[in-house]
């Protein structure tokens, strides 16, 4: 998984991008955020449905984690293709 974080007047965008990308039922830190990039309240994003129903959220938290898990389906879930961004405001 490949995460990227570029801040410009005052938002910061976070891209989380791979293949064969993995979850489970727990949230697994896919990065680290420097200090300044990290949002005043938690940020989340949902992706992608898979055949079984598993629907997986990635999260901005903030202390800078940046996580991946799944919902309902499987205990663990292979994600072909994940490609999502957020975008969000920074004091």
């Amino acid at each position: 998984m490949h995460v990227t974080a570029c801040a410009k007047a005052g938002t910061v965008t976070i891209q989380a991008q791979g293949s064969n990308a993995i979850t489970t039922t727990k949230d697994s830190v896919i990065a680290k955020l420097k200090p300044g990039f990290w949002p005043g309240v938690p940020v989340r994003a949902l992706f992608g449905v898979s055949t079984d129903g598993a629907w997986g959220l990635m999260t901005v938290g903030t202390t800078g984690d940046v996580t991946l898990i799944h919902r309902y389906g499987d205990k663990s879930q292979t994600w072909v293709n994940v490609d999502i961004s957020v975008t969000y405001a920074i004091a």
